[in-house]
């Protein structure tokens, strides 16, 4: 489980520090605020060897295109000179990470020691599978070391990856001891914002494989009781039964039935991982949100997942609130952080769960 994260130099921050991070975790504040770059960090943490999944995230917020000059959005005041430095430490498994990551720019050669033709697997949500600033970028390069804390030795392993254009060829670039047998130990997936129909279908698949779809129904109806049966047809379109006589697409359910439904479904698929989720509102009428919030709290505590999530809205904050004081979670397991921006410095102010009761009991503004 994710413990502390320290985030230097990435989009709007140039500094901010979270510590003891639970197994639920609700970020929350105004605009503008980098409460969805705190989820970025996380992803990119998880993804130390990849750095198209920079572009993963900008396809996230909408930006359409693979183009390199992209990656210099990701550096605070697009300061190509100073590395986004991303360090974690996670409790299980017991270890330190940093990532840093530079851009290549285009009078910089890439590394030569193996190269593989970019693929598919390198762009996906689940982390599963010095020039002058104004220099074309080419490219970026991830610097990841981490140690096993409580090893003898503690000495780093380190290992350095590279993404590049070479002569209109896009190419991955790995140097490091070992690298080749790198296997993430904690997989995450990410959830975002703009709601769509990505990897649901293999998903669900994988369920009616595993004949799970009907615990995973039983939630559901919790907030849509017309639906009996979930059905995977042509093209891994999602078709529900709702008593008619034909299947219909799961879409003209509504978003919120989307919504719902990407993240038990990316429940099931991150087990003993890590789930971001970017505005977990979005879509849901406030009547809903106690319920996604129980089986967010109660799949969280079956499957092992940690979560992190962002919200605007007081009717989330208070189903939070309200529905983790009617869960299992033990020992004050979950926590939300207000995220306050104060020109280039951030305060973070952070609720257990009885600060935060008397909060809303008070009617203070929390969000």
């Amino acid at each position: 489980m994710l413990k502390t994260l320290v985030i230097n130099n990435l989009r709007g921050i140039q500094h901010l520090e979270l510590k003891d991070l639970k197994r639920i975790n609700l970020f929350v504040g105004k605009n503008n605020s980098s409460k969805t770059t705190i989820l970025d960090s996380i992803f990119l943490s998880l993804s130390p060897l990849n750095p198209p999944s920079l572009f993963t995230i900008e396809a996230f917020r909408g930006v359409e295109g693979f183009e390199p000059e992209h990656i210099r959005n990701f550096f605070y005041n697009l300061e190509l000179k100073k590395p986004i430095i991303l360090n974690t430490q996670f409790d299980e498994p017991f270890q330190q990470r940093g990532l840093v990551i530079n851009p290549i720019l285009n009078n910089v050669l890439p590394l030569q020691n193996k190269t593989t033709t970019l693929n598919s697997k390198f762009l996906s949500n689940s982390t599963e599978d010095l020039t002058e600033d104004n220099s074309l970028v080419n490219g970026a390069e991830f610097e990841f070391s981490f140690t096993k804390i409580g090893n003898k030795r503690n000495d780093p392993e380190k290992f350095t990856t590279t993404w590049t254009i070479n002569q209109g060829n896009m190419q991955i670039n790995q140097n490091g001891s070992g690298s080749n047998q790198y296997k993430e130990d904690v997989v995450g997936i990410y959830i975002s914002s703009r709601v769509g129909y990505t990897e649901l279908g293999a998903r669900l698949n994988e369920l009616q494989i595993k004949k799970e779809v009907p615990s995973l129904i039983k939630v559901i109806q919790k907030v849509e009781p017309s639906i009996v049966d979930l059905k995977l047809g042509a093209n891994n379109t999602i078709l529900c039964d709702i008593g008619l006589d034909r299947l219909l697409p799961i879409n003209v359910m509504g978003d919120g039935i989307i919504k719902m439904l990407h993240i038990l479904l990316a429940m099931y698929k991150v087990k003993r991982g890590i789930l971001l989720i970017d505005e977990i509102e979005n879509g849901l009428h406030y009547s809903a949100q106690s319920i996604i919030w129980q089986a967010i709290i109660e799949f969280a505590i079956e499957f092992d997942v940690q979560i992190f999530a962002t919200s605007h809205s007081q009717d989330c904050v208070r189903a939070f609130n309200e529905v983790y004081f009617q869960s299992s979670l033990e020992n004050y397991d979950a926590t939300l952080f207000r995220i306050e921006k104060r020109g280039q410095n951030f305060n973070v102010v952070s609720y257990d769960p009885d600060s935060l009761r008397v909060s809303l009991t008070e009617g203070w503004e929390i969000r």
